[in-house]
């Protein structure tokens, strides 16, 4: 029991050096460092450290869009309120971009550019000196 307490507290430690932005290389170092380990424990501690960075980085996102997503609302309501139409509306579409409430636009990308490859290739089937198919009677008269 006591050795998985110290596990957890070297993999809460490993945590806190990725996300200070450690290296893997830097994090193994300092691992065989702190607690004479080889390579490979290291990397068992920066796997089981990956779910954690990946439980707080999720969180700091959504604590980040939700403190946005208050901001452009205070800033729309203001806008309103002084009669700054322009300023309100840019608000409420900063809002939509940030929840992806709009449906995406269409693009249509005209290529005007030749194709060489078809080109050639239509001069190499359509040449006069491609030997005909033969008819049934054997010859290349069709």
């Amino acid at each position: 029991m006591a050795a998985e307490i110290d596990i957890d507290s070297r993999v809460e430690l490993v945590t806190e050096w990725m996300l200070g932005g450690a290296s893997f290389a830097q994090i193994a170092a300092k691992a065989k460092g702190e607690w004479n380990v080889c390579r490979r424990t290291a990397t068992n501690y920066i796997t089981r450290a990956n779910k954690l960075v990946r439980e707080v980085r999720s969180t700091k996102v959504e604590c980040m869009i939700e403190s946005a997503s208050a901001c452009l609302m205070r800033v729309h309501e203001a806008a309103f309120a002084s009669g700054d139409y322009s300023a309100a509306t840019g608000a409420l579409r900063e809002y939509i971009k940030l929840f992806g409430l709009a449906e995406p636009q269409k693009q249509e990308i005209a290529h005007k550019g030749t194709d060489p490859v078809g080109e050639f290739l239509s001069k190499l089937v359509n040449s006069p000196d491609v030997p005909r198919p033969l008819n049934e009677a054997g010859d290349s008269s069709l």
